[in-house]
């Protein structure tokens, strides 16, 4: 089932002072009678009892001449948006819900992540790596604590003669560095790769003879069980677990190509190959198990699955307890990802691959019971599903003084009462309480302070029942109004 929706465009101010191309938010599609005319053509293929929830992902070509446009998209089952954004940035990825309630996306132009408030689907804050390094698309992890994990890349010219045969002596050499960063934007853990691995540690097929050499390509960062960290290395065939306290690695596992591989595979052999290559997604289950796409690139025939492992860390043994392989075969060159969901069912975005599936969803016993694609030549380099409600206010929030709102119901004046705590970005919205239309009253730096201000009704577009939000980087307070007609 296609279907559309038309939204009006507006400019949403970023807190960081850039500007970002959006569609004004959708909660309730089906009131609509169309999208945009370039909205992408959803096609479900399956859609038989899935779990609740909706699908995120964002699309874009790896080939030029692909007519398309940047969007990120929440969809229904039915494959209509739930909200939708269209993107001045070509490359948008990893579109997804952070643990702390924010959505965030990675934006390549910028090369930096941006999180949008679930609320109001502004941008509200930013991630980057610091300024010794480039940012990277692959990994954005928000923790408990406030701090985040994110993987940079560490860009130097080398001299590689004496280290590969062929080897160029002013190659750029593209390592990478797993930083961690509290919310002050101090960098409180490091681990680069050049430290580590050796650049002959990459698998056959990868060129260590080129102008640039990427010999690692980090793709995934997992904070185990007991705090240490877990990598994957897609060109090592490897996934690394890492002391979070003295970088030193404790052990490392890849299939048949990895050169430092530690383990043994049982259960898990086709042919002559053992274990995956090019792997994606490493993630640690609550049972302990690992699951990840094994992209299978070195295997011959070529193609990809989604594993299921129990790890003996002890004896060195990896266990193969799940795995999903599509029938017909699904080769996913690129990119992908697998999220074991609540009730068992796994989500597997397929990436970039030729059989124009995007997304699958399969119960234990590997029923396909969910499957959609994205037009021709188009992907997503990871896709979710999250079980998602708007359900409104936290009261918590709503009861927060530090915004007040008078008189209540409003007809002819809006008097806004709020009160800064903290030098820093300050933003203040209103919106209806379908969401469709944001009106931003405030986006700029403010000094801490009380402050009151006075809108005029008729300024403020609609009637009922509206929300103003007041936003600081400390400070997320949400307050209900009724607007009288006039």
């Amino acid at each position: 089932m296609f279907f559309t929706t038309v939204l009006p465009v507006m400019l949403f101010a970023c807190v960081d002072g850039t500007s970002v191309k959006a569609q004004s938010v959708n909660h309730f599609a089906d009131s609509f009678k169309s999208i945009d005319y370039d909205f992408p053509e959803i096609t479900v293929n399956i859609n038989e009892n899935p779990s609740p929830g909706f699908i995120f992902i964002s699309n874009f070509p790896l080939s030029a001449g692909v007519n398309y446009t940047p969007y990120l998209m929440i969809l229904k089952p039915d494959g209509t948006p739930w909200f939708y954004r269209e993107m001045s940035a070509g490359l948008n990825l990893d579109f997804k819900l952070q643990p702390n309630g924010v959505y965030t996306y990675f934006d390549y132009d910028a090369k930096k992540f941006y999180a949008l408030d679930t609320a109001t689907f502004m941008v509200v804050d930013s991630f980057a790596c610091s300024s010794n390094y480039t940012g990277d698309e692959h990994e954005l992890r928000i923790l408990d604590n406030g701090n985040y994990l994110l993987l940079a890349n560490d860009i130097r010219e080398m001299n590689l003669t004496g280290i590969v045969p062929g080897g160029k002596p002013n190659a750029r050499v593209i390592s990478f560095v797993i930083q961690e960063i509290n919310p002050d934007g101090e960098v409180v853990f490091e681990w680069n790769t050049l430290d580590h691995f050796q650049i002959t540690d990459a698998t056959e097929g990868i060129d260590l003879t080129g102008f640039v050499v990427d010999w690692v390509h980090c793709n995934a960062i997992e904070v185990d069980y007991d705090g240490n960290l877990l990598l994957s290395s897609r060109y090592l065939d490897e996934i690394t677990k890492i002391d979070r306290n003295t970088g030193e690695i404790i052990w490392r596992m890849g299939g048949k190509m990895c050169e430092n591989n530690q383990f043994r595979f049982i259960n898990d052999s086709t042919a002559d190959f053992f274990g995956f290559s090019h792997q994606h997604a490493i993630r640690r289950l609550p049972n302990g198990h690992i699951t990840l796409l094994d992209n299978g690139n070195l295997k011959n025939p070529q193609f990809s699955r989604a594993v299921e492992y129990e790890l003996d860390e002890e004896n060195k043994t990896a266990t193969l307890v799940w795995q999903f392989r599509h029938n017909p075969d699904i080769y996913t060159n690129s990119m992908g990802y697998v999220q074991r969901l609540e009730n068992g069912n796994t989500i597997i975005g397929w990436g970039e691959n030729e059989n124009a599936v995007a997304v699958s969803e399969v119960t234990p016993g590997g029923e396909v019971v969910y499957e959609m694609s994205l037009p021709e030549k188009q992907y997503s380099y990871r896709a979710y599903k999250f079980n998602i409600l708007h359900t409104g206010i936290n009261e918590a929030v709503a009861n927060d003084d530090a915004l007040e709102l008078f008189p209540n119901p409003v007809r002819n004046e809006l008097n806004i009462r709020y009160r800064i705590e903290r030098p820093g970005d300050v933003s203040l919205t209103v919106y209806p309480v379908s969401g469709r239309i944001a009106q931003v009253i405030i986006n700029k730096y403010m000094s801490p302070g009380f402050y009151q201000m006075k809108i005029n009704r008729e300024d403020i577009e609609g009637s009922g029942i509206h929300y103003v939000q007041l936003r600081t980087r400390f400070r997320n307070v949400i307050k209900k109004v009724i607007l009288l007609e006039n």
